[in-house]
């Protein structure tokens, strides 16, 4: 399955064939949302180094809002 957003690399990104300014305000943050998990799956999936593809997992959990403690690091 491919990538719904896109990024030029400069910090421009958006949806394919969507008109971002064409939206209601609120739905710019869930997009953004998913942006950004699109994003950290994209470099998790291509990091070499173990110690920064933990800490993209770790930015992952948070992005998909299942919190900053415990889960990946094994703390209650």
């Amino acid at each position: 399955m491919g990538q719904c957003t896109w990024s030029d690399g400069k910090g421009n990104w958006g949806i394919k064939g969507v008109d971002l300014a064409e939206l209601p305000p609120n739905a710019y943050g869930g997009l953004y949302k998913l942006h950004n998990i699109e994003r950290l799956v994209t470099e998790f999936q291509q990091e070499q180094d173990a110690a920064r593809a933990s800490d993209v997992l770790w930015e992952l959990q948070i992005a998909l809002g299942l919190g900053g403690r415990g889960v990946l690091h094994g703390e209650d």
